[in-house]
């Protein structure tokens, strides 16, 4: 697990670092806390004014075992100019996964074995531009699925997704 993790921090570092000046001006960092209470740190990368693909990954300051991603495509209803936007995602919104609990430590008594989730489905990105970064928020609704190790397959359920962002 180390390896793999260590892995995926030194791609996105490579990428940062190998990508064009122009390829620069297409990506926006960004911040999310969502419904899990975790803190993901994400990337969009534009295609075009119209269209793109965002992602995140990240974990919770309450519980670090537990790590969450998503993937998403992007098209936006107003031009990055206007102050206001409003996007439209469409994929994965929310992913989590824990396979530290009960194989190595135990934190959690009512978690007795690894963890994966996925939520797929649709979201709307709204809010502004403001001098310091974009502040907004995302609301949708997803399938959910669950696997546990040892009790197996949970779902499909409607959940909501909600969460704050703030984009550099």
């Amino acid at each position: 697990m180390k390896r793999q993790i260590f892995i995926v921090l030194l791609l996105l570092f490579l990428i940062l670092h190998l990508i064009t000046p122009e390829e620069r001006e297409k990506i926006n960092l960004y911040f999310e806390f969502d419904q899990l209470m975790q803190l993901r740190f994400g990337l969009t990368y534009n295609f075009t004014d119209d269209w793109g693909v965002r992602s995140s990954f990240g974990l919770s300051p309450l519980g670090p075992t537990t790590m969450s991603y998503n993937l998403m495509g992007v098209y936006r209803f107003l031009k990055p100019a206007n102050p206001w936007q409003i996007d439209m995602e469409f994929g994965l919104p929310l992913a989590y996964f824990n396979f530290i609990e009960d194989r190595w430590v135990d934190w959690d008594s009512n978690i007795d074995d690894p963890f994966e989730g996925w939520l797929s489905g649709v979201s709307a990105r709204m809010g502004k531009q403001f001098s310091t970064g974009f502040w907004g928020a995302r609301l949708g609704a997803a399938y959910w699925w669950e696997h546990q190790r040892d009790s197996g397959w949970k779902g499909p359920r409607l959940m909501p997704i909600v969460s704050a962002i703030y984009e550099m």
